[in-house]
């Protein structure tokens, strides 16, 4: 849809969507340099809109430093997983590597001391309770190998 506030006075804002508010005059939440308007420019599937540079240079750099985190493959307003098919070919590449990651960080956590006995963040109360795949990948660091491109835990 438009981003021209003008198209957008007396219309319905659909609840959860607050990105409908987002306007040409609004800067993009990625790089706070320019307005929407002063580049090319992409809405998510979640709606929120930013400079498509900005979201291809995100995506292209993937993540900080050395262990792999997936934090480039989500919308930087809401967290979820950036849907548009101008990147679908680096969220699937990302995704795969996501399952690679987190079936490793799984099968570390049936290596770990104490495996057989539940951790205090999985039991009931804890930060991840009942979510064993979410614990494993906040606790173990992977790395990608500069040779073979695999993640290796370290």
């Amino acid at each position: 849809g438009c981003l021209e506030a003008s198209c957008h006075e007396g219309s319905l804002v659909v609840a959860g969507t607050e990105s409908a508010r987002q306007t040409a005059d609004d800067f993009c939440n990625i790089c706070y340099v320019e307005e929407l308007r002063q580049a090319p420019s992409l809405r998510l599937e979640c709606h929120h809109v930013f400079h498509f540079a900005c979201l291809q240079r995100r995506m292209q750099h993937r993540w900080h430093g050395a262990r792999i985190a997936f934090a480039y493959l989500e919308c930087p307003l809401c967290k979820h997983w950036i849907a548009h098919p101008a990147f679908a070919d680096i969220v699937a590449e990302g995704k795969k590597l996501f399952e690679e990651v987190q079936r490793r960080a799984l099968a570390r956590l049936q290596l770990e001391p104490g495996a057989g006995s539940t951790p205090p963040e999985l039991q009931p109360g804890g930060r991840f309770h009942q979510r064993p795949a979410d614990f494993a990948m906040h606790k173990f660091a992977f790395y990608l190998c500069s040779k073979c491109q695999q993640p290796y835990f370290d």
